[in-house]
């Protein structure tokens, strides 16, 4: 079916450009032998994204909401290419998610779609996280609202308005609590990315109260120890400790 083709490819270029990215590091830290490999990986990731854009047909002719997804994951992809042609092209997949959304009346699709576009404008990031974050609000999806009030705090945090940064992140990571039992058991995604996506919302929070001319010193220890407690339900996958 074309549907699982479409998944395939798009499947195969999320995993060789997690292993482009696995050799950068391995490269800087002088292992020589593998740069030829990834002369041959970085060729793979030409011709899956030709092979993509060539197929582009295939991504309307999906229902609805495997085509947003299908679009974002593309987007994504494409946008971790360092190359301005794909981020243009990323932009306008991502785009074209959207527009697939809004059709399905889906709020979640919605959502995900605007957080995805406020991920590639980074010029113009805040208005379309405040649009996903309302609309993720709105049908209760606490596992997509905490990823935009994450990204707001981080854009607050930029522009220095630490108030307001620190009142995100302390939503984000109140979210976090509220659906971690369903994301760690359910979600393998977010347990193998648990210290990229998770673990960072609770330590940039405990350095902004670290910040503070009179830092909060209990409640940066009971985030701490929320920290913890998180990390050690994920190394177990056991769902929520009662403690």
């Amino acid at each position: 079916p074309k549907e699982v083709q479409l998944q395939a490819q798009l499947h195969r270029l999320s995993l060789l450009l997690d292993f482009d990215k696995w050799l950068t590091v391995e490269s800087k830290l002088a292992n020589l032998k593998l740069d030829s490999l990834r002369t041959k990986i970085t060729q793979q990731i030409q011709t899956a994204v030709d092979l993509l854009l060539k197929n582009n047909l295939a991504f309307s002719q999906l229902p609805a909401s495997y085509s947003v997804y299908a679009k974002l994951n593309f987007a994504i992809s494409l946008n971790n290419i360092p190359d301005e042609q794909f981020h243009a092209q990323a932009i306008k997949y991502a785009e074209s998610a959207l527009q697939t959304a809004k059709s399905t009346n889906s709020q979640r699709l919605q959502s995900e779609s605007f957080g995805i576009l406020g991920k590639l404008k980074l010029e113009q990031s805040q208005p379309y996280f405040e649009e996903a974050l309302g609309l993720a609000q709105s049908v209760q999806a606490w596992d997509l609202a905490y990823q935009w009030q994450q990204e707001l705090g981080n854009l607050y945090k930029e522009q220095g308005k630490y108030k307001k940064a620190l009142q995100a992140y302390s939503a984000a990571i109140e979210n976090v609590t509220l659906v971690r039992n369903n994301l760690l058991s359910t979600n393998t995604d977010l347990q193998f990315s648990f210290q990229e996506k998770v673990e960072p919302l609770y330590r940039e929070y405990m350095r902004l109260l670290l910040a503070d001319f009179n830092p909060n010193l209990s409640q940066v220890i009971q985030t701490n120890e929320r920290l913890q407690i998180a990390q050690l339900e994920n190394y177990l996958q056991c769902g929520r400790l009662d403690l």
